[in-house]
């Protein structure tokens, strides 16, 4: 996508350089650009997507909770193992993955759930590995991020 946009921009330079009925193209250009650019902006992270970290605090407890999905260590215990601060390692989620800590850890547990459910694993099973209180939590959490309980996703997938 990067090396889109740079070659579209490139374009829209030379198209500047030309006429002024390619200056108003290139105006046009650039607008529509920018308004892709915003969009794209906007996008919100695919649910069967986890996001990953460049910070390498951040990745190492990702890591941890990706080795472990039922950890249910909060963030102030992760923390003390990563060699940044709760704050800094919040602000890193949000930045690095347009989540909270918590939307992450949550998307991380639907996503194992789902490698579980396709293995044949029972919800209340995986409730009960990945940390829900119930498996009427895990099916409520499953259906609020994935639009349809557990079978009917796998079902659909199947």
């Amino acid at each position: 996508m990067r090396e889109l946009t740079l070659r579209v921009l490139n374009h829209e330079q030379s198209l500047k350089e030309q006429t002024p009925m390619a200056t108003a193209e290139a105006l046009n250009l650039e607008l529509t650009i920018r308004l892709l650019l915003n969009e794209l902006a906007q996008l919100k992270p695919a649910p069967l997507f986890l996001p990953s970290a460049k910070d390498r605090r951040l990745h190492k407890v990702m890591h941890t909770l990706v080795r472990e999905p039922g950890n249910q260590q909060k963030l102030e215990e992760l923390a003390d193992g990563s060699g940044a601060s709760i704050r800094t390692l919040e602000r890193l989620f949000k930045k690095e993955t347009g989540m909270s800590f918590q939307q992450w850890r949550t998307r991380r547990k639907l996503l194992e759930s789902i490698n579980r459910l396709v293995e044949g694993e029972s919800s209340a099973a995986i409730a009960h590995s990945l940390g829900y209180r119930s498996s009427s939590a895990f099916v409520a959490a499953f259906r609020r991020h994935f639009g349809v309980p557990p079978q009917s996703f796998i079902r659909s997938a199947g």
